[in-house]
């Protein structure tokens, strides 16, 4: 009841923004929107885009302006406040008289809104900002996009409750700071946090004298400010925001800037730092807005990527060397320096963490949304270095809800994660804990109280309303053995099917309740003489031609999927360094780049001949046909596709990525030091069904025994049967079928399936 209330309010909201736009007749409406948009611009809250954006900033302006005016004294006016009431002024007086009823009509909503300061906390500006938009060019050039109300509070909560937990808590003089605040939504939630969590429901303006938000668009930080300043209008000496403009002639990052000096003016460090970062990255070749990075410059972006390559260069790197290098001395883990070149691929949100983590004091906390690549991208790497170090994560949360979506942010399809991590490394390194959530929370007080039960945890199964999320506490030394991918802990909605499989990886076994085959493991990588090439590479080096001479294999669709043995679907025509790429790279051996999970039937393909593929990497082994069969054989047993799914990297939801590096890493059956008779036994199993038609991955499972794919239990049979001859085939077929329902509960958790 209360978040319909909630919503039909903010539709009160929206309607009174729009009623100028609405109530103007069409005839005005051009000449009216461009002298909004020219006032707008004079005052610095940038020209609209479109005639209509025009109109909705207009009365947004109007909105903010009046509930400040009604609810604070002019005494103490902040620059950008006074900023924004000389510009509602303006507009005001440039309404025509027939207009009146709209000005009229946004005056009462700015009443009703300091008489209920609570709709502040679901984002009502950026909401209202947001929704009468619809999809604005803008708000996507800028690669911004707005954290969904209860995730925001759900962050911001574990947040203060890490923050409370440390030596001596924390004080009422809190200081937090958002480097890139858009509207908001995020202070507002570490203000609500604190209030429960510091004042537990007494007076306490200091806490909002303490908010610092930092923002390149001068009009989303002029909607932070106010709801800011709306929920504490008394207060003396804050809330505190800064446009910190990202300008491409002044060649500006905006708050990626204070890298590289800090203001006296400002706090020196923060208790927090919460945050939801622009995530574009510079390694794309997409030249649309929204994913090229930098991408409302357009053409001129060059001038601003050279200067994220000089920030990154002068302190990313020297930074993350420093880490690396202590990382590697202290753990014994060794070609890590290796991933410091790669940093600048990770794009601005990694440089916004390091920045969080070089303004928080010791015993501060750092609280981000982050692109779930962070777990397991090779780019990432020093991040999670930084985490386990510097920065003590202390939560991991990922979404598991096909329903409401894998990420944190609205309007954003890829998937997210939120993390906490506090700073000093002379903590001590308590179990962190890994939140996969079956079902996200629908409201503030949802969040709130999920994330309370989530920080008291004793189970594995967290419940809040609606809300409900499993936990794994992982303890400290698990996150350094796994730095390269610490996605494998919140891979699939069953931590004891993950656990399985990471310890059937580690010590070569695997294990069907009382029955065990022991099996050789190797990382795919030293096992194979060669891994390549990458799409990209393949594009600028070869051309499907009528005239070609090289085997190729183009794209990766379901027929071509659907069995593990394919042939060249076309031939290739060799540019520049063509024929010694083929020559060095060509195999038979097929790892695939990208899969899409609910629609994939087979994971690794073998190719009658060798050849090259757009959409998959080609691997060499240092061995024979046979091991290459049985490698292939290996990754489409239940084992091998489990091994793949628990260490990809998740793009979105079922659609994942898998990179070289990820291959080579990746722990597989060390067929090169099978005994011959097992290698003959596998690859004679890869014959055998080779040419049979799979069906979908998660179709292959179920948890009815008597609808178990039968194919899918022959090849497992005859995988254990090749590696443990004296096996008892009945008893391993009973507990195939109990493994394959706990995989289809699993998968159809996760992909939405019906059983």
């Amino acid at each position: 009841m209360g978040e319909q209330c909630r919503h039909n309010g903010i539709e009160h909201f929206k309607e009174a923004i729009k009623c100028l736009y609405k109530d103007t007749p069409p005839s005005q409406r051009e000449v009216l929107g461009a002298a909004f948009s020219k006032i707008l611009e004079k005052h610095g809250f940038g020209a609209a885009g479109r005639l209509t954006d025009a109109y909705i900033k207009a009365g947004l302006v109007l909105l903010a302006a009046s509930a400040l005016s009604q609810a604070r004294s002019s005494k103490g006016m902040q620059s950008l406040e006074a900023r924004l009431l000389r510009c509602a002024a303006e507009i005001a007086s440039s309404l025509p008289s027939e207009l009146e009823h709209c000005l009229k009509a946004v005056e009462f909503q700015a009443a009703r809104l300091i008489l209920d300061k609570n709709i502040l906390l679901h984002d009502l500006f950026g909401t209202v900002y947001r929704d009468a938009m619809g999809e604005l060019g803008e708000r996507k050039s800028y690669a911004t996009y707005y954290t969904e109300p209860p995730a925001a509070h759900l962050l911001a909560t574990m947040a203060l409750h890490a923050l409370a937990s440390r030596p001596g808590g924390c004080s009422r003089s809190l200081r937090v700071a958002d480097f890139a605040c858009g509207t908001g939504m995020l202070l507002l939630a570490a203000y609500r946090a604190a209030l429960s969590t510091i004042c537990r429901e007494e007076e306490c303006k200091e806490l909002i004298e303490g908010m610092h938000g930092f923002e390149a668009q001068s009009f989303s930080a002029a909607l932070a400010l106010t709801s800011l300043l709306l929920l504490e209008p008394d207060a003396e000496s804050g809330p505190h925001v800064v446009v910190m403009p990202l300008d491409v002639d002044r060649g500006l990052l905006g708050s990626l800037e204070l890298l590289e000096g800090w203001p006296a003016e400002f706090p020196a460090y923060f208790d927090l730092v919460i945050m939801n970062p622009p995530f574009t990255s510079p390694t794309g070749r997409s030249l649309r807005a929204g994913k090229k990075m930098f991408g409302f410059a357009g053409r001129r972006s060059a001038g601003l990527l050279a200067r994220y390559r000089e920030i990154v260069r002068r302190h990313l790197l020297p930074g993350f060397r420093l880490l690396v290098d202590k990382f590697a001395q202290e753990t014994g883990i060794g070609g890590l320096g290796a991933y410091l070149s790669r940093v600048w691929r990770a794009g601005e949100a990694l440089a916004f963490l390091y920045l969080a983590y070089s303004r928080v004091r010791p015993g501060g906390v750092v609280a981000f949304v982050l692109p779930k690549s962070l777990l397991t991208g090779a780019s990432w790497l020093p991040a999670r270095i930084l985490l386990a170090s510097e920065l003590r994560v202390e939560y991991v949360v990922v979404s598991c809800d096909p329903e409401k979506g894998y990420g944190f942010s609205i309007d954003a399809h890829d998937s997210e994660v939120l993390i906490v991590a506090r700073r000093g490394p002379s903590l001590e390194a308590g179990p962190v804990m890994f939140v996969n959530i079956l079902h996200k929370p629908s409201s503030l007080e949802e969040a709130e109280i999920l994330a309370k039960t989530l920080v008291q945890a004793g189970g594995k199964t967290v419940k809040a309303g609606g809300a409900e999320a499993l936990v794994s506490k992982v303890p400290y030394r698990r996150l350094v053995e796994h730095i390269d991918n610490w996605g494998v802990f919140v891979a699939l909605p069953d931590p004891g099917l993950v656990e399985e499989i990471l310890d059937m990886l580690t010590n070569g076994v695997i294990k069907l309740d009382s029955t065990s085959v022991k099996i050789p493991i190797a990382r795919l990588g030293d096992i194979a003489s060669s891994i390549g090439v990458d799409r990209h590479q393949f594009h600028d080096e070869f051309k499907p031609s009528p005239r070609g001479w090289l085997p190729g294999l183009l794209g990766g669709g379901e027929e071509l999927r659907s069995r593990m043995m394919v042939k060249p679907n076309t031939m290739l025509e060799a540019r520049r360094r063509g024929e010694e790429i083929f020559g060095r790279h060509a195999g038979r051996v097929l790892l695939p780049d990208r899969i899409r999970w609910n629609t994939a039937h087979a994971v690794s393909l073998y190719s009658t001949t060798p050849l090259l593929a757009n959409m998959f990497y080609t691997a060499r082994l240092k061995a024979g046909r046979e091991a290459e069969k049985a490698l292939v054989y290996w990754l489409n047993t239940t084992w091998g596709i489990l091994s793949v799914l628990i260490h990809r990297g998740e793009t979105e939801g079922a659609w994942s990525s898998i990179k070289m590096w990820q291959w080579r890493r990746l722990p597989v059956l060390d067929v090169t030091s099978l005994d011959p008779g097992k290698l003959k036994a596998l690859a004679h199993a890869f014959d055998k069904h080779s040419g049979r038609r799979l069906r979908r991955i998660p179709q292959q499972f179920s948890r009815d025994p008597a609808r178990v794919d039968r194919g899918r239990l022959a090849i497992d049979l005859d995988l254990l049967k090749a590696l443990e001859p004296g096996l008892d085939a009945g008893m391993a077929e009973k507990l195939l079928t109990h493994l394959y329902s706990r995989v289809a509960s699993a998968l159809g958790t996760w992909l939405n399936l019906r059983s």
